[in-house]
């Protein structure tokens, strides 16, 4: 809920293309939302396992915070559970 998620494309130092899921916090949202989606992102970091989902990186430049993490193509989680 922190914001926009989109399909991207990174490009890694081998030259090959991962697709990655871009989350953006959006804009105005307050310092304890900040926190808590640098939070989450730390949190994620950790985890090595084939069932979680992979964080690719964290993006922190001016009034910018984003975290690249692996693309999953089935769509949201919600629709499964439900």
């Amino acid at each position: 809920e922190y914001g926009e998620v989109c399909k991207g494309c990174l490009k890694l130092p081998s030259k090959r293309e991962l697709p990655v899921a871009i989350q953006t916090l959006r804009v105005g949202c307050s310092e304890k939302q900040k926190r808590a989606f640098l939070a989450e992102a730390s949190i994620m970091g950790q985890f090595d396992h084939p069932n979680i989902i992979r964080l690719e990186g964290v993006i922190t430049r001016g009034n910018t915070m984003m975290t690249v993490m692996e693309y999953l193509g089935n769509g949201v989680l919600d629709s499964f559970v439900r």
